[in-house]
């Protein structure tokens, strides 16, 4: 009989999530399993609303401050969101904010045109950028047509970084 492999339970790249993988990848795999082998955001918070579901901790149930932290994304999302359009004949977007992370002063939105031209900001917002889209090919890691645009990223990240 053949022995299954050890399965371990992490998060992908770069999620911020306090909630231990090892219990939620088990209990998102039993639920897919119960809802037909497939999941919805819906069916996951209906089984962690009871107290003693396992799922339950990794919810913010205070509706006070589940509004706040809501509210704070729709904020972001505005800011992510924003363009202005120039050009007459031909029209350019131009992204009017950049998040850059810092370690001492953590997440801030700055205007495209200091992060374009300080070249701190510049490099911290390269380099995040590089991470970010490192994040986005691990997720895709086995399509091997993507492995010409990991190599142009090790390009980048060498010559700027």
């Amino acid at each position: 009989m053949k022995k299954k492999p050890k399965k371990t339970y992490k998060w992908a790249h770069g999620r911020r999530i306090s909630f231990p993988a090892s219990i939620a990848i088990p209990e998102l795999e039993r639920i897919a399993e119960k809802s037909g082998r497939k999941i919805t955001a819906e069916d996951v918070l209906k089984d962690a609303k009871p107290k003693e579901s396992l799922l339950h901790a990794a919810f913010e149930w205070d509706d006070t401050e589940a509004a706040h932290q809501y509210r704070l994304e729709q904020a972001r999302l505005l800011i992510r969101s924003v363009r202005v359009v120039v050009g007459e004949k031909e029209e350019v977007e131009i992204r009017l904010f950049y998040n850059v992370q810092d370690a001492d002063e953590g997440s801030a939105y700055y205007p495209a045109v200091r992060v374009l031209n300080e070249k701190e900001l510049h490099q911290k917002a390269l380099a995040q950028a590089c991470k970010l889209l490192y994040g986005v090919l691990a997720q895709y890691d086995q399509l091997s047509e993507l492995k010409t645009v990991r190599k142009a990223l090790e390009r980048v990240q060498k010559k700027f970084l």
